[in-house]
């Protein structure tokens, strides 16, 4: 008996094939049922078409090669990391990046070194007060009175004991050691200040460099003039010291002020 065939597709039945085998767990067959009917009377049968096959990628297959191209290009260390400013064309020749503690440091004017000028400061100023103790044991036959020295009564022995003339250098000797510890504030407040504003570290040097030749020079006038009239020099290098002071403190000042 002679006999046809028809398919009718059913686009509701839409399926998907589950995994089979060693297939890729990513893999899905989408496959479409066909009923097929018979014209022998004998009802209808359905198969199963395959009609389309979508292939996934695996995570890793979408992550290691983002991975691989993100490590393939030269790492650019961020400056707080290196201590120096990373380059914009990392292939061009360079010294290579790494900690400061890993490259040699040498001494140039770029150096900071107005921090170590605070200990010196107080140096030049205790100076005049040994000074002081030695002139005034020498010519006191090696006595001195260290549980009581700043009493007035043992001033007065020493102004009984030892020529005038040395126990006035005594006491500017004396006079120069309290000026120092007075203005010594003043130096540190200003050396502080400048490094908090970052000035340029051959301005710190200078100026306190400046401060410290003029602090000796302060001293030893102190000391050696005993004249009225030419103790005013000591007057106008005391002023020009704390000149210096007052500009690295209005410097910084301008400069924390804008931040």
């Amino acid at each position: 008996m002679f006999g046809f065939s028809f398919a009718v597709p059913c686009l509701k039945d839409l399926i998907t094939a589950p995994r089979r085998g060693n297939q890729n767990p990513y893999s899905r067959v989408f496959t479409l049922p066909i009923k097929s009917y018979l014209a022998s009377g004998d009802g209808y049968r359905q198969a199963t078409i395959p009609l389309l096959r979508l292939s996934l990628p695996k995570t890793k297959d979408i992550v290691l090669p983002l991975y691989r191209r993100a490590n393939s290009h030269p790492r650019i260390i961020p400056k707080h990391q290196t201590g120096r400013i990373p380059s914009k064309h990392p292939e061009s020749p360079s010294p290579p990046y790494g900690p400061p503690s890993s490259r040699p440091i040498h001494p140039t004017m770029s150096t900071n070194y107005s921090i170590y000028a605070i200990p010196a400061f107080w140096l030049l100023a205790l100076l005049p007060h040994n000074y002081a103790i030695y002139t005034i044991t020498a010519a006191n036959n090696g006595q001195w009175d260290n549980s009581n020295p700043r009493s007035s009564t043992w001033d007065k022995k020493l102004q009984a004991a030892v020529p005038a003339a040395c126990f006035r250098r005594y006491e500017r000797a004396e006079a120069a050691h309290k000026n120092g510890m007075e203005n010594l504030a003043l130096f540190a407040t200003a050396v502080v200040l400048g490094n908090m504003a970052a000035l340029e570290a051959g301005t710190l040097n200078t100026v306190a460099g400046a401060v410290l030749a003029l602090r000796a020079l302060y001293t030893i006038v102190y000391v050696t003039v005993g004249d009225s009239r030419k103790s005013y020099a000591r007057t106008g290098i005391w002023a020009a010291s704390v000149g210096c002071c007052f500009y690295l403190i209005v410097k910084a000042g301008n400069v924390l002020a804008v931040r």
